[in-house]
């Protein structure tokens, strides 16, 4: 069932003081800065107010990334805390230099309050491109330029109204409102504006913690390089699967996990099916939330088949053994512009592209990669030099991604790291930028 309502206000609570405690932070390192009387040009002045406005940019963002990261699944509290530093600080800064020109402009507390909000923005836009996910960018953006600028004009009236003395107080009370209120207003429209999300109900390390479901595949693992980084469950691999949108609707590819009490290697999701991942059990959830006595283990019969990725119903340790019959070795071939890269011309299976890549006869085994130590190579610079395995049998046609930066594409969807998928006449397979179709030879 979505959270309760007190559930969901003690969350807002939590993100508004971690907002003021971010305010409250940059206050003191905005201490550290001249005074305006310091500075001789308005060129000084604007460089001046969007570096102080950078730190006090940095300081939110930083708190809201942290309580993001222990209220969320995306593993420690710390995760992408040094990469944040140099982006909150250049979009704040950029912020900063915007708002103190418009003030030049017209000295009122609309153009301070624009500053203000444009800081939000930063800090909006700055989490979501942490997350590589759009739309947590966008109604990042949404919610803290809403925040920013109703803090900006919270610590604008403040300024006026405890004119008297250096202001320090008027600074530290507006930038903790003004860091409580894009907090508690990026969480709002959050959970307002999302569709569907996973939910830690059972008792543990994970109990109410969720994780929004905005991007086509959120991979799971016990690995710090999942979407969602499960590193206490020490029972599950580095990677277990992912959630994919497929055919307007989310399903469960990869190893089997119990889903409604039954093991499955994929499933279709419905609202209400309960995920046991570890020791810990999840909830599937939507804005349209059936019952969860709806959601039976009746539901675990075999499922229709999903053209974009068929995952092998068997734990990835269990494919990749070594098998019975060695890899046939093949001596490295670079790859002609017009040539064909032929390793048995007896194979049943091609791959069809710009240069055709006829594999090894079955049963066999050959690595993909752009180091001319694969059986198979692709000298191309957005290939690996380890990209992927193929595991060749005469009717099926098996590949694992090995952890390849640029990924592996089948029908368009990323493959998860080391979980193997069964792939098809038809299928489109793409490693880096190299784009093949899987034929019958």
């Amino acid at each position: 069932m979505p959270a309760s309502s007190s559930g969901s206000g003690t969350a807002h609570l939590q993100a508004a003081l971690a907002g003021a405690a971010g305010g409250f932070i940059g206050y003191l390192a905005g201490e550290l800065m001249p005074r305006g009387d310091g500075y001789t040009s308005q060129m000084q002045m604007v460089i001046g107010s969007a570096i102080w406005t950078a730190l006090c940019g940095i300081a939110i963002g930083v708190a809201i990334l942290v309580y993001d990261n222990w209220r969320s699944l995306r593993g420690k509290w710390d995760r992408d805390l040094w990469r944040a530093l140099p982006l909150f600080f250049g979009l704040s800064f950029l912020g900063g230099a915007a708002g103190q020109s418009f003030y030049f402009l017209a000295q009122n507390s609309l153009t301070r309050g624009i500053g203000w909000s444009l800081m939000g923005v930063g800090v909006g836009v700055g989490i979501g491109l942490l997350r590589r996910d759009k739309l947590q960018a966008q109604r990042g953006a949404l919610g803290g330029a809403i925040g920013g600028f109703i803090g900006g004009f919270i610590f604008n009236a403040l300024a006026m109204i405890y004119a008297a003395g250096d202001g320090s107080f008027s600074r530290a009370v507006g930038l903790m409102l003004t860091g409580a209120v894009i907090a508690l207003l990026m969480r709002v429209v959050q959970d307002a504006l999302k569709s569907a999300w996973l939910l830690g109900i059972s008792t543990g390390p994970y109990e109410g913690r969720e994780y929004p479901l905005n991007t086509a595949s959120i991979s799971v693992g016990r690995s710090e390089a999942s979407d969602i980084a499960l590193f206490r469950e020490e029972s599950l691999p580095e990677q277990v699967g992912a959630f994919v949108w497929v055919n307007e609707a989310w399903h469960w590819h990869g190893t089997p996990v119990s889903i409604n009490g039954a093991f499955q290697a994929q499933a279709l999701l419905t609202p209400g099916d309960t995920i046991q991942l570890g020791s810990t059990q999840f909830r599937f959830q939507t804005r349209s939330m059936q019952a969860p006595a709806q959601a039976s283990a009746a539901k675990a019969v075999p499922q229709p088949q999903i053209p974009s990725q068929r995952y092998i119903p068997t734990a990835p340790t269990a494919v990749s053994q070594p098998s019975a019959t060695p890899p046939i070795p093949v001596a490295p071939v670079p790859v002609a512009p017009a040539e064909a890269l032929t390793v048995n011309m007896t194979s049943p299976w091609v791959l069809q592209g710009a240069t055709p890549v006829k594999l090894p006869a079955a049963p066999a085994k050959a690595n993909v990669g752009r180091a001319t130590t694969n059986e198979i190579v692709l000298p191309e610079p957005s290939v690996s030099s380890r990209h992927a395995r193929l595991e060749i049998e005469r009717e099926t046609l098996i590949i694992v991604d090995l952890g390849s930066t640029n990924g592996t594409f089948v029908n368009s969807i990323r493959a998860t790291p080391e979980v193997p998928i069964a792939l098809r006449a038809g299928d489109k397979l793409r490693l880096g930028r190299q784009e093949f179709v899987v034929q019958r030879g």
